[in-house]
């Protein structure tokens, strides 16, 4: 894996954490 595929890849999954955090109470 590319330091940019790691990059974006590192991106992604902490805008996935922001939403679950938006969907807990």
């Amino acid at each position: 894996m590319s330091e940019e595929e790691k990059k974006k890849y590192a991106e992604e999954l902490k805008e996935m954490k922001e939403k679950h955090k938006q969907h807990d109470p």
